[in-house]
């Protein structure tokens, strides 16, 4: 039948060998205009073509065989013969809503791939398919590059490998996977060594292991090499092994720790699980005070810790002054003077001083009209007496405290005393000082007792007897840390990318399986955010994998 389109209408059904002759065929079963403009029907295992507009004669040397023109494929592996890559992947797909394992070989031949099922003598229908739909596979799908062709590949249990032009794209179906079949009870233990997975157990024994994500895994009696030269108590039985970002190696037993750079050992305690703690690296505190919501402050560099209560352990870790207190960079005097809380900034280097004011026991913002500037003038001290390194309070009366001198004013009389020595006042003060040696800070405690900072030392003053002077890191900026609980150790280490660590620790006093803590350390080499990991009991052995795409 035909239509006229002119008129929208189709004519009666027809026999083709009475109104089309040139047809050699009873029948047709398909046929369609290709975009040059012939026809082509195809009838059972032939076909004809024309080239006419009027269908009246076919082109030359047709009829022919349907088989020797349509359904060729372009196949670069019958073509060349060659397979540039061969990979077996093991993958889970979900049919039917079950999740089915499964495992597929892939064979690579320039830009095409083929795919193989368990039956290795038919390539599976769709294939063969260009290598920029790789990503369309079944564990491939995190695949982020369009490649144009692989020149290597393999595969483990989680991740697979391709490479092209030198270049290894690691490619996994999920960021983590438990392994459940690696014999790990006996591990106490792992570190790499020559690329390989050394394990130590609980019994002193080393093995050296193939890849855990491999099919096989299998383990051999070793003797790490690491570890032979090493004082004989660090040579089993170790906790963990940390090959660091910094290139040294520390190796880590009970609460002490050897590095191998320094061929020394010492506390571990004294070096690793801090964070950043000016307090503590510069034994130093520039100010204090108790604000007026209870609390107690002091300030050291660029950070400030904060206690909550008369106790020696700081609330939470070291805090950035210039994020919490109105973008002070630093604080070298604070004080509260009634219902006000004075904070003031180290002086500029044209002797500008910038400071805050809080009214109230609130410190989230300060007054209007704060940051303020001002300069050494500030009290209006008699005599040219210098800004003071420390204000205290007795009754009504104010005392500016600097080097080893101070002056007093009494709100009462609005008067100034006469400058006089600060040992008048606090007898032994200052005495066993050596230059330049001087008073940094002091404040009143909730305990009633006055606290004096010098350079990296400190003294109390209470009940009229001043104590001997002490480091200012043995009482003060101290954090609450599983390092320095009893028994508290490394239960592992590792660098993740060369830049950052992870330690589990040992003795964490933390009820949920996993916790996570950021700290840091000042080590060349090694970046200042680390990672630190408290993990359920030692009887629960497995082994966990993280993927290609990141860590979790």
């Amino acid at each position: 039948m035909h239509s006229d389109a002119r008129r929208r209408w189709w004519s009666q059904p027809m026999y083709l060998r009475e109104y089309w002759d040139s047809i050699p065929f009873d029948m047709v079963d398909a046929a369609f205009v290709d975009e040059d403009g012939r026809t082509y029907l195809f009838a059972g295992g032939q076909f004809i073509r024309y080239s006419t507009a009027d269908y009246t004669r076919l082109d030359d040397r047709y009829p022919a065989n349907v088989a020797g023109f349509w359904g060729h494929v372009s196949n670069n592996l019958q073509r060349t013969g060659t397979v540039d890559a061969a990979l077996v992947l093991d993958v889970t797909e979900n049919v039917d809503g079950l999740d089915v394992p499964r495992t597929y070989t892939y064979l690579f031949s320039g830009d095409q791939y083929v795919r193989y099922g368990d039956d290795l003598t038919t390539v599976q229908l769709g294939y063969p398919r260009p290598v920029a739909d790789l990503a369309d596979e079944p564990g491939l799908s995190a695949l982020e590059v369009s490649l144009d062709r692989v020149d290597a590949a393999y595969s483990d249990r989680r991740t697979a490998y391709l490479f092209r032009d030198g270049v290894c794209h690691a490619v996994s179906t999920a960021l983590q996977r438990r392994y459940t079949d690696v014999p790990l009870s006996d591990v106490k233990c792992a570190f790499i060594e020559d690329g390989s997975i050394i394990t130590g157990g609980y019994y002193g024994d080393w093995h050296k292991r193939s890849a855990f994500e491999g099919r096989e895994v299998t383990a051999t009696p070793f003797r790490p090499r690491t570890l032979r030269t090493v004082p004989e108590e660090f040579r089993t039985y170790l906790d963990s092994v940390l090959s660091g970002a910094d290139g040294n190696t520390y190796l880590f037993r009970g609460e002490r720790c050897f590095n191998t750079q320094l061929n020394r050992s010492y506390p571990l305690a004294e070096e690793w699980g801090r964070v950043r703690n000016t307090i503590y690296e510069d034994d130093a505190v520039d100010a204090a005070f108790v604000g007026l919501d209870g609390r107690t402050y002091l300030f050291s560099g660029d950070q400030f810790v904060v206690y909550a209560d008369a106790g020696q352990t700081i609330d939470g870790v070291p805090r950035s002054i210039e994020e919490h207190w109105a973008g002070l960079t630093s604080v070298a005097l604070a004080y509260v003077k009634g219902e006000r809380t004075f904070l003031f900034e180290h002086p500029g280097d044209d002797g500008s001083i910038r400071y805050v004011v809080y009214s109230g026991d609130g410190y989230d913002a300060p007054d209007d009209g704060y940051p303020a500037v001002t300069d050494d003038g500030f009290f209006d001290a008699p005599d040219g007496f210098p800004f003071p390194a420390a204000v205290l309070f007795e009754g009504e009366t104010m005392l500016l405290l600097s080097g080893e001198r101070c002056v007093s004013f009494n709100d009462g009389t609005g008067r100034w005393s006469a400058e006089r020595p600060i040992a008048r006042l606090w007898p032994g003060l200052g005495a066993d000082l050596d230059a330049p040696d001087t008073l940094r800070a002091a404040f009143t405690a909730l305990d009633g007792a006055t606290y004096f900072f010098f350079d990296d030392t400190y003294a109390r003053f209470a009940g009229g007897t001043l104590s001997a002077r002490s480091a200012v890191r043995e009482r003060w900026g101290l954090s609450a840390t599983p390092f320095t609980a009893p028994g508290g150790g490394v239960d592992a280490a590792f660098v993740w990318r060369a830049a950052r660590l992870a330690l589990n620790v040992a003795g964490a006093r933390c009820p949920q399986a996993v916790r996570m803590l950021r700290c840091s350390r000042s080590r060349p080499g090694l970046s200042s955010s680390w990672l630190t990991f408290a993990m359920p009991g030692k009887g629960d052995r497995q082994c966990a994998g993280v993927g290609a795409h990141g860590f979790r």
